[in-house]
């Protein structure tokens, strides 16, 4: 019977620690734009919130599960990319409610 244990072990661990990191700045580096883009006012209308607010979700639960394994490349890159999911979340209702203000 495998045990959790035998499946976390890593044959490459040095294959493993390089191809999490490449990940990891990949997953971080693919948010930034949109972070970018949103620190500008009224810039977040082509924005949707459930899509943000589900991916800020997600790396939550990647980053919970990263602590969990000992992973730390995968826990914080995860808590990075919810930080930015979370930013571009509240941009966007920063400018929900300048648009709904302004009506």
């Amino acid at each position: 019977m495998t045990t959790l244990r035998s499946i976390l072990d890593y044959e490459n661990a040095m294959l493993a620690f390089y191809a999490s990191l490449l990940g990891a700045i990949l997953s971080t580096v693919a948010t930034l734009p949109q972070a970018w883009k949103a620190s500008r006012k009224e810039s977040t209308a082509d924005l949707h919130f459930a899509t943000f607010f589900t991916h800020f979700v997600s790396a939550l639960v990647w980053a919970f599960y990263g602590f969990l394994i000992k992973g730390w490349i995968l826990f914080i890159e995860c808590l990075l990319v919810a930080i930015l999911n979370f930013y571009v979340c509240s941009c966007i209702i920063r400018d929900q409610c300048a648009r709904y203000h302004t009506r």
